[in-house]
């Protein structure tokens, strides 16, 4: 074949070939100007969501308790530099993007895209959610933290701190595998045996403070018994000291004598005699 054969055999390909291209062009170019159109409202809306949504958990201060959660940590841990308040927003403007880039792709006919896009967008919603949880979760164990605290230094047992960070991280955990259960993950396994685990470290934290409290607890019901014996006002003599009731506390009697205040326990009044003398 020779080379003047060659060029007439291809050059109808050739003509065919881009006339189809052309022709392709110009039937769907109001198809491909709609799906831009699509697009830019879609950034538009996208960006507009993230900017709302990082306002409003700002102006109600959500960004600073997160701050002091377990979640802001683990974020830090992963190397990611966004806030979690920051993180939310992207995902909600994701979604929007991701499904966004579906609608377009529906526009301009290809499936295949658009299948892909739908299946992420499917998606999407379940990762939000579980990052919603981790959120609520992570300021529920800060809340449960300074309650554990606050409960045991009146208790009086000591270690709170220790005591706190344990109720805190574990409460942590939990949300966070119920989280995980959210994307689709089975933890069922594991999230039974930490339960266990869990309702047994209770049981002795909770067996621990009963026993570290029975001196408070002593100390309660004694006083409530004082008042019956006595009142505010009442001259009392105990250990040689003489002094006048001012006041009971939760677990003990103020003395006033001498122009000071003493504190005694009130089983002090039953392990020594007393003697009320008006």
């Amino acid at each position: 074949m020779t080379l003047h054969e060659i060029q007439e055999y291809v050059r109808p390909l050739v003509t065919n070939s881009m006339q189809q291209i052309f022709g392709d062009t110009s039937i769907n170019l109001s198809q491909a100007l709609l799906a831009i159109a699509v697009l830019v409202v879609g950034w538009i809306i996208a960006v507009l969501v993230y900017a709302i949504c990082v306002r409003v958990m700002r102006f109600f201060a959500i960004d600073k308790l997160i701050a002091k959660t377990p979640l802001h940590d683990l974020l830090r841990m992963l190397g990611m530099h966004r806030n979690p308040v920051e993180i939310l927003a992207l995902l909600l403007a994701a979604f929007i993007g991701v499904y966004t880039l579906k609608l377009s792709s529906d526009v301009i006919g290809l499936i295949w895209l658009s299948t892909f896009f739908s299946t992420i967008a499917g998606y999407l919603p379940n990762l939000v959610t579980a990052f919603i949880i981790l959120i609520i979760g992570g300021l529920g164990a800060r809340f449960l933290h300074a309650t554990t605290v606050q409960v045991i230094q009146r208790v009086g047992t000591g270690h709170e701190n220790t005591l706190g960070n344990i109720v805190h991280w574990i409460i942590f955990v939990l949300v966070s595998l119920f989280a995980l259960g959210q994307l689709g993950l089975d933890l069922s396994f594991l999230a039974t045996n930490l339960s266990i685990m869990v309702a047994v470290l209770i049981g002795l934290m909770g067996l621990g403070c009963i026993i570290g409290a029975r001196p408070f607890l002593e100390n309660f019901f004694l006083c409530r018994q004082l008042k019956g014996t006595f009142g505010i006002g009442t001259t009392v003599e105990i250990d040689e000291k003489r002094g006048v009731v001012r006041e009971f506390t939760a677990t003990s009697v103020v003395l006033e004598h001498d122009g000071k205040r003493t504190v005694l326990s009130a089983s002090h009044f039953f392990r020594h005699s007393y003697v009320i003398c008006s």
